[in-house]
């Protein structure tokens, strides 16, 4: 397959899937979250265990993964270590759009909406059994300290792809996705690999995270200022709800480089409220997003999707749990 093919991927097998984004070879842990009659468990394990722990997960049973790495075997989003892709959600399921159209037809759709939207292709496409999973890999995981920048642009991407059923809650770092080769209990169909956009070598293609932001965001943070570290603002306009919000981020002046580069203020992580940039979520009892609460991209939203599906020949999940419901179970990292 050459540079920028698309293959289909029905032999990508849940440990290979995963691998992609999750580095086995650096510390930290990942979370499972796995149906257990009428509840859900939570179990973390080292990254280094991925490619033992997954072959042996029941496929007959609703799992879901973390898409991040976490430093303690918890998926709060405290805990994160790094990240390396960008994701989103679709639940096909509700749009009027992918009635009578097959998961393959489905995934065509999409991946033509992306193309009219100016959307980089998706460098994995998943059926989750009730919806799609669009996943943009990166060249490279992302640090905590980069997490406002990462949560501007997965913000603006989900809400970019609002109308093909992108979910607006899927979009933090702690986010559970359905595993593949496991069974989605509400369709009975196991989630697997459709579409591959690959790279020069290829495999699945990667992107680079600047490059993207500058593709996504409505303000890119190209160019760079002289001596020392400043703050920049960036501004995102709202479109269609007429509203402004700043994101204020550091960087250093050495430009667009490693990982490495960012900087940010330190994190208050106040769960009864006091002073300072707090996540959304800490303290809470309950597994659900961890978002700053001061970073929030404006949706670009409207008809386009429907103009799309229309010169298409169309008319116009995770699936999994959602963030919200408590977590039943113990976290039991492998010794």
């Amino acid at each position: 397959m050459g540079a920028g093919g698309i293959q289909n991927a029905l032999d990508i097998d849940s440990t290979a899937e995963a691998g992609s984004y999750l580095d086995q070879g650096r510390y930290g842990y990942f979370s499972l979250l796995i149906q257990q009659l009428n509840r859900k468990q939570q179990v973390s394990y080292r990254l280094t265990d991925l490619h033992q722990v997954l072959p042996l997960v029941d496929p007959t049973k609703d799992t879901w993964i973390s898409q991040a790495e976490f430093l303690l075997p918890n998926r709060r989003v405290v805990n994160l270590a790094r990240i390396g892709l960008l994701f989103v959600d679709v639940d096909t399921y509700r749009m009027p759009w992918a009635k009578g159209r097959t998961p393959d037809q489905q995934v065509d759709s999409f991946l033509y909406f992306c193309e009219q939207a100016g959307v980089p292709q998706p460098s994995l496409v998943i059926w989750s059994g009730r919806g799609l999973h669009a996943k943009w890999l990166l060249d490279g995981t992302l640090p905590r300290q980069a997490l406002p920048r990462w949560n501007a642009c997965q913000r603006f991407l989900v809400d970019l792809l609002h109308e093909t059923g992108a979910d607006p809650r899927a979009k933090d770092a702690s986010r559970v996705l359905r595993l593949v080769d496991t069974v989605n209990s509400r369709s009975q169909q196991v989630a697997r690999v459709l579409h591959i956009t690959s790279g020069t070598d290829d495999k699945p293609k990667r992107y680079d995270f600047e490059w993207l932001c500058e593709m996504l965001l409505p303000m890119a943070r190209w160019g760079s200022g002289k001596g020392g570290k400043k703050a920049e603002k960036q501004t995102v306009a709202g479109i269609g709800s007429g509203r402004k919000r700043a994101a204020v981020v550091q960087r250093s002046s050495s430009g667009l480089g490693p990982a490495g580069r960012y900087s940010h203020p330190a994190k208050t992580a106040d769960a009864k409220g006091g002073k300072g940039e707090r996540w959304k979520g800490e303290g809470r009892g309950e597994d659900e997003p961890a978002v700053l609460a001061d970073e929030l991209p404006a949706a670009q939203r409207g008809d386009s999707f429907r103009r799309v599906m229309a010169r298409s020949g169309g008319t116009g999940s995770s699936d999994g749990p959602e963030l919200g419901l408590s977590v039943i179970g113990t976290v039991n990292p492998v010794p």
